[in-house]
This record gives C-alpha cells, structure tokens and sequence, in this order.
C-alpha cells in the first residue's frame, strides 16, 4: 500500500509548446467532476505573483494541468481550458489570480461531425467518428468501453455536434459518455472503470465516517487522485453513518428508502468526485458521492437528474 505522506502539487499553465511552472506558489483550488456530459472545471487562487506574470497569464495561456496527491501516489487530477482570468486580492497583503477552466469545453462546445458511415458499421465507428471531431479541440480518447459487435443494417449520416452524436449513440448503447482530464470516456451503465478498487477505513486515508443521505454515501478521504467517475469503492458498512429517519408521519415512505443506500457488501461506484486543495493550508482530500453497486439503493430525483450511468437495475428503477 502507498504510503500517503509528503503532499505532491504540480500546476502548469501553456500554450503552443510554451509552459509557465506556478507549483511553488500558494494555489487553492477545487476541481469538480461531473458523471454525465457536463465538462469537468476547476476553480484555482494563485497567490501572490507579480503584476508582470499575471498580464503574461493573461495574454499567452490557454490550457491548465493539475497534478496533486502525495509523493508515493499522485496523479493528474484536471487538464482543460482556461475559461477565465481574473486578478484580485484578499487581504491588504495577499493578491490572487483567480483562474477558472473546464475540461473539454471547447470540444463538447465546438467539436462538429460530418460524415457518412456505410451499412455494416459498427457504434465504435461512431465513437471514431465523433472522436476526430473532438481531437481538433485538443480531446483525446479516454477508458472507450466495449460497445459490442453489432453493425448497423443500413448507413447513416453524422452531422451537427459531435456531443449531440455521441449522447445519441450511448443512449442507444445503454451507456453514457463525459469529459475528464483533457480525455472523453465511453462506459457502460453501471460499469466500472479500469483500475484497482479503492478500499476506505481508518488505515488507507478515510477521513472521519462516511455519511448516507439520500442520494448516495458521502465519503472523504486523502487527496486521491485514482478516484475518477465510476471508481470502484470499497467501504466497510460498520464504519457509515447512516441517515436520520423524519419523524413526521408522512415520510415514512422517504424513511423506509434511506435503508437502502447502505451496501451490505460494502461496493460502491462513484458517481460524482471532487478534489479540494491548499498548499499552503489544510485542506488536501477528495469527497465522493457513491451509490452501492448492485443496484439496490433508491434512486433520488436529484441523481436521475444529472443524468448518472445506473446500472440495469437502477435504470429500470429510475423509468419506473
């Protein structure tokens, strides 16, 4: 087991082959991931620098890179555009450039498609259909799930957005698609991305005790950047709190719901993740919301509104 001590913070700005190193000044920073279309952003502060390196910020960069975890483990945690840039400050001492970008926002904003696929091929064909158009706004492809052998009986036309494309074909595909870290990831509802499960308790960086509520186990934990969308999770149910039932009469249905979110065998998929960080101060975890992966927890409005790969057993819920 890595060993998580001696933080790791890496922030790079470029354009063009050009690059400006910042991971020696004080950055705080939030980066949120999304389940579904949505591109992932990140808000980043950074202290302190000189009039003169904030107007080159300015005017010559477009893309950020964060790395971030601990010197045993670490990992690229966002890699987008930059949306805006805007110079502040806080106290009578301390300024701030305050930078915001997305993940894949010229791509899922830009990214047009237009060609012909003949009978016979296949949903991956799509996907490298769309994919093309998103490479020209600097995508790359990500975890691409199987989407089966299947090919089509007749030929098709793709034209219009490339998003639009693809949410189509996944809709069809019983899969979902999203932006992360500079990539675009295909993945079957309900299925979990590659990679080894992360298993949370006191010894390997839990922080404090999980918390049910009724749209997924919350959990925190040490800066983890291998905890992406549809991460497998492993969580002792002994260690969660579970949700306050109401005592008004008429939430007895809501209450009876709550006793569904906790995995008897302790597997979850997360389903949204969120990456807080201060060099200089405490703050330096990952939060997660998770649902239990067999498909048994109630479903919230809230959830099935952000448009989270479920899978079959939720999904029938979710139409219900």
């Amino acid at each position: 087991m890595a060993k998580k001590f001696q933080r790791y913070f890496n922030i790079t700005l470029g354009k063009s082959g050009l690059s400006l190193d910042l991971s020696q000044f004080r950055v705080r920073f939030v980066v949120k991931s999304y389940e579904s279309q949505t591109p992932q952003h990140v808000e980043a502060y950074i202290y302190n620098l000189s009039r003169q390196t904030e107007q080159k910020i300015s005017k010559e960069f477009d893309n950020v890179k964060i790395e971030a975890g601990y010197q045993d483990v670490h990992g690229l945690i966002f890699d987008g555009d930059l949306m805006q840039k805007r110079a502040g400050r806080e106290n009578p001492v301390d300024t701030y450039l305050a930078i915001l970008a997305r993940s894949g926002y010229k791509g899922n904003g830009y990214a047009v498609v237009n060609t012909a696929l003949e009978k016979g091929h296949t949903k991956r064909d799509v996907v490298d259909a769309c994919m093309k158009a998103f490479a020209e706004h600097g995508l790359r492809p990500g975890y691409i799930t199987d989407l089966g052998p299947s090919k089509a009986i007749r030929g098709t036309t793709l034209h219009g957005m490339a998003r639009d494309a693809m949410r189509t074909l996944c809709q069809g595909a019983n899969a979902t698609f999203n932006f992360e870290n500079g990539k675009v990831n295909v993945r079957k509802n309900g299925e979990f991305k590659p990679g080894s499960t992360i298993k949370l308790n006191s010894q390997t960086g839990m922080i404090g005790r999980p918390e049910a509520t009724i749209d997924g186990v919350i959990v925190r934990m040490l800066m983890e950047p291998n905890c992406q969308i549809g991460t497998k999770l492993q969580i002792d149910e002994a260690s969660i709190n579970q949700a306050a039932y109401s005592p008004v009469t008429m939430a007895e249905g809501s209450n009876r719901l709550l006793d569904q979110i906790v995995a008897t065998d302790g597997i979850y998929q997360a389903i949204s993740v969120d990456h807080f960080g201060d060099t200089h101060g405490l703050d330096w975890y990952t939060e997660a919301v998770c649902l239990r992966a067999d498909g048994g927890a109630f479903i919230s409005p809230a959830v099935k509104a952000r448009g989270v790969p479920l899978p079959e057993a939720y999904a029938n819920q979710a139409d219900a």
